[in-house]
């Protein structure tokens, strides 16, 4: 197979086209020359072209413009993954060139950074096909590759499809203009050896959900645990709450029910006398879907091991291989040999009981990373001595999965179990937290340096949202934020029906997750790259885009943070301003040309939605969610002619949902028109400064469609 880029050029159409052995064709493009006014380009109908033969890896082409323009040299020079284009003329001309183009990076490819470019201490995301001048590299999730163009600047136009990327270099005649470089294993580079992309056709975005773990431990029962699913279902399910997960604590212990948990997986303790299928059919009777918790590969169970003793890993003299954790009782419990089949029969049994007997519909996996390691160290006690330990894991993960089949969510847990890519829906990234800002810490530090799998391998779990005392206000709204413009998984834990009406509310801002995908493919290591002040998601909705700006003071004393919109990635000059809305404080703070400053107290945060200003009344902010229009909006329209806001809400049962629209001077608010899907609603106006308020209530979830007719 041929090695590196290969340069071809069409003579009929002026066109040049990059291939390479892995990618097949990546680019295309023309080039236009502009000198003393006169302009031409390469796919006009009257060029002419000449290929001059040059050695091997490069390709040069003599263009003829039409009219005045003399003949120029396009030179490429290929050098493995290399490309660069240079246009040159004989005649010593002055002129500059432009090179326009379209890449091409498989169906959904993801615009963003590799870790040698600059990313101004800002951690980037993004929603949808998104543009930003600061992002060079545009990568391909299906086969992990991924093309940087330099000197471009790469972008996405509205309404096109979300595969659709062009490019546009600029330079002068003489000069390098254009240049491309492939890199391949742009993530299994940083130790993912069993990458495999993530599929997203089942579960579209990462969990939203509630886990019992990190208030109850092992102490949860089976009535906390109808408290709150019952509250979950009236307070959070109809703003996206989808999970209610059963962790450690509901198991046997080598039989016995008298146990806060042990590691027998055949039924339930005295803690949950109504039985396992009672617990996973209320969260269903409740609108909601159940998971559960286990250590599939392990059990204490005798009696198990004494009637199948091969299903284990047992030492060469037949004595079991037995390792602990955090049991109860502090015992040591068998492992299962996956290279035997009857012991992968056992675990699909096991699973075949949880999914379709009792119901459950998640599972959450734990002490996962340890199992390739342990097989490795015992490779005498299995069966087949002869596989790696890695690949004996993967056959009892495949086995779950087989079990399950892919309609039910398997999430890998603790720390982060790599060798369970391409098998698991999502995974943890890093130990447990505890519910205070020192316990915070394991998941800010995981968010950033495990980001680059989030939606490309699996969806990351960074462990749980807690918002109870003692953390504080500011705090809590770090965490949710953080969370939540990761796009990372979202599962809470604390006592729910205790919680006060005011950290409520920070969850219901931020629930539920959606389809975000990093920006930063590599690991961003905060002892190498610091942690971030400012988490920058950018968004592209077919009816608009925006940024929604997270500021961070992680200090123990206030701080001023410059957002600065050109290091945002946000086209600057020539007139271009920006409105910013504060979303916590719903405060609009006005429209800025190059950005502003923010003063944080200590461990807070806030978070702005920036929108270009388009001259016109226009949405700057909503209520309904952090991302200020992902979850809410569903069209908006700008009528020209008649001067009028068109757009459509999804409005949750009893949340007022406002809209803030800006109104510009030559503008006056005239008229709101509603037309609700299902029931009618209430509908409010008010003014703030130039702030118009839009309130709607309903009573039920819908769609609501809305108009604001305004005079000029």
């Amino acid at each position: 197979m041929a090695q590196g880029i290969a340069v071809m050029f069409d003579e009929t159409v002026g066109k040049f086209s990059l291939t390479h052995p892995v990618l097949g064709l990546f680019a295309q493009g023309i080039v236009a020359v502009s000198v003393n006014g006169s302009f031409d380009c390469t796919s006009s109908s009257k060029s002419q072209f000449e290929i001059v033969p040059r050695e091997s890896g490069s390709l040069s082409v003599r263009w003829y413009p039409s009219g005045s323009l003399p003949p120029f040299e396009l030179s490429f020079q290929a050098e493995g993954e290399i490309v660069t284009l240079k246009v040159t003329c004989e005649q010593k001309v002055q002129g500059s060139v432009e090179v326009h183009g379209e890449l091409f990076m498989g169906p959904e490819p993801y615009l963003g950074r590799l870790p040698d470019e600059e990313n101004f201490a800002i951690f980037s995301l993004a929603h949808g096909p998104v543009t930003s001048k600061t992002a060079k590299t545009l990568f391909n999730r299906f086969n992990d590759t991924a093309v940087t163009l330099p000197q471009s600047d790469i972008y996405h136009e509205p309404n096109e499809p979300p595969d659709r990327y062009r490019f546009l270099s600029k330079g002068s005649i003489g000069e390098i203009v254009f240049a491309a470089k492939v890199s391949t294993d742009v993530i299994k580079r940083h130790g993912i050896r069993y990458y495999a992309p993530i599929d997203k056709s089942i579960f579209t975005h990462a969990p939203t959900g509630w886990c019992s773990w990190y208030y109850y431990y092992q102490n949860i029962t089976q009535e906390e645990w109808e408290k709150n699913v019952k509250w979950l279902a009236e307070n959070l399910r109809d703003f996206g709450l989808e999970w209610v997960q059963l962790d450690d604590g509901w198991q046997l212990d080598n039989g016995s029910p008298q146990t806060p948990g042990g590691r027998d997986w055949r039924g339930p303790n005295e803690k949950f006398s109504k039985g396992m299928k009672w617990v996973a059919d209320i969260v269903k009777q409740h609108g909601m879907k159940p998971g559960i918790w286990l250590i599939p590969q392990k059990t204490d169970s005798d009696e198990v091991y004494s009637e199948h003793p091969d299903w284990f890993l047992r030492k060469p003299d037949e004595t079991p291989v037995r390792i602990g954790d955090w049991h109860p009782r502090k015992v040591e419990s068998y492992v299962v040999d996956p290279t035997n089949p009857e012991a992968l029969e056992y675990i699909k049994r096991l699973f075949h009981t949880l999914a379709y007997d009792w119901g459950f519909d998640y599972f959450k996996i734990d002490n996962q990373p340890e199992f390739s390691r342990w097989y490795d160290e015992h490779a005498d006690a299995r069966k087949v001595p002869e596989i790696s330990g890695s690949d004996a894991y993967r056959m009892t993960l495949k086995a779950i999965k087989e079990a399950i089949g892919p309609n039910k969510y398997l999430l890998g847990c603790y720390g982060i179990p790599l060798d369970g890519i391409g098998i698991m829906n999502g995974s943890r990234t890093g130990g447990d937290m505890e519910a205070n800002w020192q316990g915070c810490q394991v998941m800010i530090r995981v968010i950033t340096r495990w980001g680059f799998l989030n939606n490309v391998v699996w969806w990351c779990d960074p462990d749980t949202l807690c918002v109870r005392e003692p953390l504080t206000i500011g705090e809590a709204r770090i965490m949710a934020t953080l969370v939540s413009l990761s796009g990372q998984a979202l599962m809470t834990s604390d006592k729910m029906y205790e919680l006060p009406e005011e950290r409520v509310e920070i969850l219901r801002r931020v629930i539920p997750t959606v389809d975000i995908h990093p920006m930063e493919f590599y690991p961003w290591d905060e002892d190498e790259r610091g942690r971030p002040k400012i988490v920058d998601l950018k968004v592209a909705k077919h009816y608009g885009c925006w940024d929604v700006v997270a500021v961070f003071n992680w200090q123990e004393e206030p701080e001023t943070i410059e957002v600065d919109f050109a290091k945002l990635g946000l086209p600057t000059g020539k007139g271009v301003r920006y409105h910013v809305f504060e979303f916590w404080s719903k405060r609009y703070e006005g429209q800025f040309e190059n950005g502003f400053s923010v003063t944080l107290p200590i461990r807070t945060c806030e978070v702005f939605a920036i929108r270009q200003s388009l001259g016109h009344p226009q949405v700057v902010s909503t209520s309904r969610h952090i991302t200020q229009g992902i979850v809410d909006i569903v069209e908006l329209v700008w009528d020209e002619r008649n001067n009028e806001l068109h757009g459509s809400s999804l409005l949750v049962r009893n949340d007022p949902y406002r809209l803030y629209v800006h109104v510009p001077s030559g503008f006056s608010f005239s008229k709101l028109l509603t037309e609700p899907r299902k029931s009618q609603i209430k509908a409010e106006i008010k003014r703030e400064g130039e702030i118009l308020v839009v309130e709607m209530l309903s009573e039920e979830n819908q769609q609501v469609d809305w108009l604001l007719q305004f005079q000029p």
